[in-house]
């Protein structure tokens, strides 16, 4: 049909006379695509017009208003959503100099909305009908048409053609095919359609056909052929249309390489039920370009591939082409051939897990042991996301075996699996080697030995990829997870089989066990991590692997921070197998880089319930007493209950809270006291852990329903009686109220004294709808079932119930908000109610801000909201409620001075909201150039210059960097600072400035104009001068400043920087907007406080961790150790009386709760690195422990590592000082009780450090591959067996085991290799 098409051309080129051209025309064209740009400049050129074309920023930067006014016709089609008012402005003076002006839409977009409400868009219908069918035919007739009507010339005007909108491709032939059957024709004449084989449907844009744009398709056909795949490629741009050719075909999997949506709704994908993939051939970025820029796509690419389709449940964004430019100058795509043939074996692979029946598919389960201790196996993020993993996981695998897996040996219960995960499924650190040693001889690993690992390695990494692999790690095999077995080492990769289900625990970063790497960038994972995900690939075969929980570490490896290339770490390991990742719905941040890094599917899960903890019992009498003085008239009465509440405020511990050290507390102090009561009391925290498949309990529900229709629900009751609301002392009965509103009328009638309103009616329906979501916990199965089944998975928003209760019900592939809506219009409202009321309470000089992108995707932008306003300085929305631009606020509006800001960027910001970063920094530069006399930010920039220039910049290097405030992690670095590395890791630091040296090593890298993530010397600590403040924001629901590390990591790392550049701790406080209508701020120092009553301290959490046991007991560790880490990062915020109250209630059972017993049933392991983390605390002096208390810990401690061994956990693993420090508390003189069981601890921590001297070299069983010929290979052996040696087929190893068995007097078994 092209070519029938291409002869027409040429006839009307014959027969049709030329426009008369009166002068030579200007035509500008903005926004359309480089594809169309060869086709338009030749039709242009053929009549005589001279066009120009513009990207909108090129056109707002390269054009004066005299340039632009020279235009006769301007042609608009794709703007910049940023770059519309600036063009709209500029157009509209283009206009007042030229009256003849047209803009002309060549089609409709929202984009274009500013220059139409400024009235300056000509809607011509007719220009739309060429475009739209386009080709050279059309191109030329447009041209026509536009210069008789438009310009006044002479000529004949020409209908559009009709070429056809959709149909079926193939790149042999030159016509469209109209029906399947007619393609499904040809292609078997070509020999290249496979019956039976699965069928990929292949959708395309339709102006890739009209434009011949096709090479990064044609090279997708190919590649999928190649992997025997039946390619239907379908375009066309009407999902009616498309929807039909795409039913038709009857896809197997459906891909799509479009830049935008075809889809209106999901109701076809679910129809399909076919994995959906994305891949991205980049519209903003060269080849060559991506494969040199650390960030990869660039911020538009990242937005129109990744930001806008995940909602639609798109899977695998794979980057396969992007731009060259041709000799003309014009971007066409290109293919980037490594890159198609990764995501063909991809989708291949995708292919195949749907056409695979259940019962033969090999599944890995991948699980974590991130603390590399006994007390965190199948732990993921320290909360674990809140799971109880291995419960979780006994609750799937009946499932998996009605969806027709094939399961053995499964264990009997979860805590049978946790036995079995101790014993051979866990990860062990360099310093105990000794446990490997046993694990090996003991259970059943895979022993990848060092020939089949050392080809692995040279053919799959680059010559500079291996480099860096023995730069950091040495040469293979590395000394992390290695032993010796059968004259060779081997990489041991711990597991437990089940059949065709294998459990994995997932490797541990380098940094973690080798501190020497901690001041180092991109580190790559190390061998053992490497072997493990070839050997998935390459020798288990698995179909699809799974991490179970939030989350590992697959998707934070250095590289590219979207779009990977094959020398990107995640892209390496991940090999093309299909990747499913359990996950939290609340972690929005860490989801987008697990879909985009590692390639996940990811199925959600829901989070525990939020409610309140409650006030323990000796708190509800003080705060009742409190209640009572507020009511009394002065006089003796009052002066009793002061004296009443004093002593209760002192025997609790509270005075700190009270801010009051005075043995009588005044009225202030007092009131500071009730609002920590108050505090606590509205505290709200998951105060269980969540079971996979299980929804809120009986008990549970009333208070989370309350909790998730929040303030609406309590003023529409308080309205029906006549209630005003705003009284404190009214919270409490608000609360109760709603309780017992809702518990009556969910499913009865309503109490009698409400009176029912049609907004309680509404609430009530609403709530009902809820509940029901909530209870449909069995989704979470189904859809880690729907994934391994390979089917489409439906998309699902975060964060949580209570911020959006559209997230229930789980199972869902959870995505997250579009970056440009940062910040939202409530968020902006709210970050300016919270800034009034900062500088009106605290008057801060200059503040650093924990910006942070987990936060950013909870509350949609406070703190980049709240930097805004302290800068005087507020965003522009257009139509689309999309941030576009910022401005600055008129000194007279704004009515204070503007404060000066450092931004530390952590979170996975950059990453996340790359524009973000741009518009900030914008908004700090144009706070120092606002021209009030005064203005602090411009005296600070002035400062900073000044002090940059004495540090030898040049000036011009100086002006550069002086506004210079937003600083992160290196581009391509997923990891955060390190120090949460570092910290646990007490044994190997000793100040410190060692932990804020790593801190600001890696937090030192600079963002700004066209600065993108450099090391700029000096610049880091001048920008940093003169800070006295640091804010974080919390906007969770689930994770408090307590059990979130990443919370003293960031905030307490910066509060450690500011500590060493000013010589001053600054003030830290918390934007508190869990309740975005009683957003607040608040002291950390107090926000911590009410985390650990609420959470560590609390009897009723702890109840909650018990019924968990061995999960449990690892969640509270866990916030042990974290309450070290504030200790360290942020001193004085744990005070003694918390470490002594923390030491009561854990060790001395202050609750009676029977913890000792317990957790030496459920997981003595736990207490051991309890005992371990308030060890250093003392031996740090960071708790002035008593000699008792330091005492009892030391043979706490000493006899658990007796009785169970060494945990080896980051606190204790390897730590000989800490192992001293307990030696000497034991062996004071005369005890020889004390010393019998130091030097027993001794012999234990040595014997897990270091295997026993054997006279005999150790074999092992069936290698993973055949083994070099000098290694006399034996015959293969079953997996998962104890390898005997072969005396039967070879006459010789007979005497060999004669001798053996003379000289060691016994054969000792080793772990099978597989």
């Amino acid at each position: 049909m092209r070519c029938l098409l291409s002869w027409f051309i040429c006839c009307l080129l014959l027969f049709t006379g030329r426009v008369d051209a009166a002068e030579p025309l200007d035509w500008a064209f903005i926004g359309i695509w480089d594809r169309s740009m060869p086709q338009v400049e030749a039709a242009c050129r053929e009549s005589g017009i001279k066009a120009s074309f513009f990207k909108g920023q090129a056109f707002n930067e390269t054009q004066k208003e005299a340039d632009a006014a020279r235009y006769r016709i301007v042609f608009v089609l794709n703007l910049e959503a940023e770059q519309a008012p600036a063009l709209t402005q500029l157009l509209q003076k283009a206009r007042a100099l030229n009256p003849e002006q047209r803009v002309i839409p060549l089609d409709a977009r929202g984009s274009q909305m500013d220059l139409d409400k400024a009235g300056l868009l000509l809607k011509d219908e007719a220009v739309p009908a060429y475009w739209r069918p386009n080709g050279m035919l059309n191109v030329r007739r447009l041209i026509r048409y536009c210069m008789v009507k438009h310009c006044g010339q002479q000529g004949e005007i020409e209908p559009p053609v009709l070429i056809p909108d959709s149909g079926y491709y193939d790149p042999a032939r030159e016509e469209s095919f109209a029906e399947i059957g007619e393609l499904i024709a040809f292609k078997r004449s070509k020999k290249r359609w496979i019956e039976e084989a699965s069928v990929a449907v292949l959708v395309l844009q339709q102006s890739f056909w009209i434009t011949h744009d096709l090479k990064v398709i044609d090279a997708q056909i190919e590649a999928l052929e190649k992997h025997g795949l039946n390619v239907v490629p379908v375009f066309g741009d009407r999902e009616a249309q498309v929807t039909k050719l795409v039913q038709a075909a009857k896809p197997t999997i459906l891909i799509e390489d479009r830049h935008g949506a075809m889809w209106q709704s999901t109701a076809l994908l679910k129809e399909l039920n076919a994995p959906y993939l994305r891949p991205i051939s980049m519209l903003a970025t060269t080849n060559e370009e991506w494969l040199r820029d650390p960030r990869g796509l660039s911020h538009r690419d990242v937005g129109m591939f990744m930001a806008l389709q995940e909602s639609w449940g798109t899977i695998e964004p794979v980057v396969v082409g992007g731009l060259k430019e041709n000799i003309q100058g014009f971007r066409l795509h290109e293919p980037i051939p490594d890159r198609i043939e990764a995501f063909a074996a991809r989708a291949a692979r995708w292919a195949a897990l749907r056409r695979t029946s259940n019962a033969d598919k090999k599944i890995a389960l991948i699980y974590y042991n991130k603390g590399l201790g006994q007390d965190d196996l199948m732990r993921g993020s320290p909360t674990g996301g809140f799971l109880d993993a291995p419960e979780s996981f006994m609750r799937f695998l009946p499932k998996m075996k009605e969806a027709g897996f094939t399961l053995k040996n499964t264990p009997a219960d979860s805590k049978a699996l946790i036995a079995a995960m101790k014993r051979g499924g866990r990860n062990i650190g360099p310093w105990a080697q000794g446990d490997l040693e046993k694990l090996v001889d003991e259970s059943q690993p895979v022993l990848v030995p060092l020939h089949q690992y050392e080809e692995w390695f040279n053919t799959k990494l680059s010559e500079s990829a291996r480099k860096v692999m023995v730069e950091k790690f040495g040469p293979p095999p590395g000394r992390i997870m290695v032993v010796r077995r059968n004259g060779e080492p081997h990489i041991v990769l711990p597991k437990i089989e089940m059949g065709n289900l294998v459990l994995m625990p997932q490797p541990e970063r380098g940094e973690k066990q080798d501190e020497n790497l901690l001041h180092n960038r991109d580190v790559p994972p190390p061998h053992n991590y490497l072997a493990f995900y070839w050997w998935l690939d390459q020798q288990y075969h698995a179909d699809a692997i799974v991490h179970w929980g939030t989350h590992g570490t697959l998707e934070l490896m250095p590289g590219k921070e979207a779009g990977l290339s094959k020398d990107c770490w995640s892209d390496i390991c991940a090999g093309h197998m299909p990747v499913v990742n359990l996950w939290i719905t609340d972690n929005l941040g860490e989801a987008t880089l697990s879909r985009r890094r590692s390639y996940a599917a990811l199925v959600d899960h829901m989070p525990p319930p939020t409610l309140a903890a409650g006030l323990d019992e000796e708190f509800k009498n003080l705060h009742e007493d409190i209640h009572k003085y507020r009511t009394l008239e002065d006089g003796l009465l009052k002066e009793e209950y002061r004296k009443r509440i004093s002593q209760q405020a002192r025997e609790a511990k509270l005075h700190g809270a009270a801010g009051s050290a005075e043995a009588v507390l005044d009225d202030a102090a007092v009131t500071r006291l009730d609002e920590h009561l108050h505090n606590l009391f509205e505290s709200r925290t998951p105060l269980r852990l969540h079971v996979l498949g299980e929804g809120p309990h009986e008990q549970e529900m009333v208070p989370y329903l309350a909790q998730i229709l929040g303030e609406p629900l309590l003023d529409h009751l308080a309205a029906t009686r006549g209630i005003h609301r705003a009284a404190l002392e009214h919270k409490k009965e608000d609360r109760a109220a709603a309780a017992e509103f809702l518990r009556a009328a969910l499913d009865g009638p309503p109490p009698a004294d409400v009176r029912m309103t049609a907004d309680l009616e509404k609430d009530l329906a609403f709530a009902r709808d809820v509940r029901a979501r909530l209870l449909d916990a069995g989704k979470e199965h189904a859809g880690l079932i729907t994934a391994l089944s390979g089917h489409y998975m439906e998309p699902g928003p975060g964060p949580d119930p209570i911020r959006n209760p559209a997230t229930a019900p789980g199972g869902r592939n959870l995505y997250s908000l579009n970056p440009e809506e940062i910040p939202t219009r409530p968020a902006w409202e709210t970050a300016r109610k919270l800034v009034d009321e900062l500088l009106r309470t605290r008057k801060p000089k200059k503040i650093a801000m924990d910006l942070n992108g987990m936060e950013t995707m909870r509350d949609f932008g406070v703190m980049e909201g709240q930097i805004l306003a302290l800068l005087g300085v507020r965003p522009i929305w257009n139509q689309n409620n999309l941030v576009i631009d910022v401005e600055l606020i008129p000194a007279e509006e704004l009515k204070r001075p503007r404060v000066e800001v450092f931004i530390a960027m952590g979170g996975q910001y950059k990453e996340n909201f790359p524009t973000r970063v741009a518009l900030l920094d914008k908004a700090v530069r144009m706070a120092a150039a606002a021209p009030e006399t005064e203005n602090p930010v411009r005296d600070a920039v002035a400062a900073t210059k000044e002090r940059l220039l004495k540090r030898g910049y040049s000036g011009a290097r100086a002006d550069q960097y002086a506004a210079a405030r937003i600083f992160g992690t290196k581009p391509g670095n997923m990891s955060g600072t390190n120090i949460l590395y570092l910290v646990p890791r007490s044994g190997v630091w000793d100040k410190d400035d060692e932990i804020t040296d790593v801190y600001t090593d890696s937090m030192s890298f600079v963002y700004t104009q066209d600065t993108w993530g450099e090391k700029v010397d000096g610049l880091y600590e001048e920008a940093l001068q003169n800070t006295d403040t640091v804010l974080r924001v919390w906007a969770s629901n689930m994770t408090s400043q307590l059990s979130n590390h990443h919370a003293y990591e960031y905030l307490g790392g910066l509060s450690m920087a500011v500590t060493k550049v000013t010589g001053k701790s600054p003030a830290a406080v918390i934007s508190d907007v869990r309740d975005p209508s009683g957003a607040r701020v608040r002291d950390f120092e107090e926000v911590l406080a009410s985390n650990l009553k609420s959470e560590l301290l609390n009897r009723r959490w702890l109840e909650g961790m018990k019924s968990h046991d061995y999960a449990g007991a690892g969640h509270i560790s866990e916030l042990v150790k974290n309450t070290f880490g504030w200790s360290v990062t942020r001193r004085g915020s744990i005070t003694q009386e918390t470490w002594n109250e923390v030491y009561d209630v854990l060790v001395k059972d202050k609750h009676n709760l029977k913890l000792p017993e317990w957790f030496e049933r459920v997981s003595p392991h736990a207490m051991q690195e309890i005992s371990a983390t308030l060890i250093e605390a003392a031996r740090k002096d960071l708790w002035q422990a008593t000699p008792e208390q330091v005492r009892t810990l030391a043979e706490i401690y000493a006899r658990s590592v007796n009785a169970h061994g060494d945990s080896g956990g980051l606190v204790s693993g390897g730590n000989t000082r800490m192992a001293d420090f307990v030696n000497a508390k034991l062996t004071a003189p005369g005890d020889q009780e004390g010393a019998a069981l130091a030097q027993e601890m001794r012999a234990k921590l040595q014997q897990s450090a270091e295997p026993p001297p054997t006279a005999v070299e150790k074999v092992s069983g069936t290698q993973i591959s055949q083994p070099a010929a000098a290694d006399k290979p034996q015959p293969p052996q079953p997996e998962g067996t104890v390898l005997q040696p072969a005396w039967n087929s070879f006459a010789w190893l007979i005497a060999a085991a004669a001798v053996l068995l003379m000289v060691a007097g016994f054969f000792k078994k080793a772990g099978s290799a597989s």
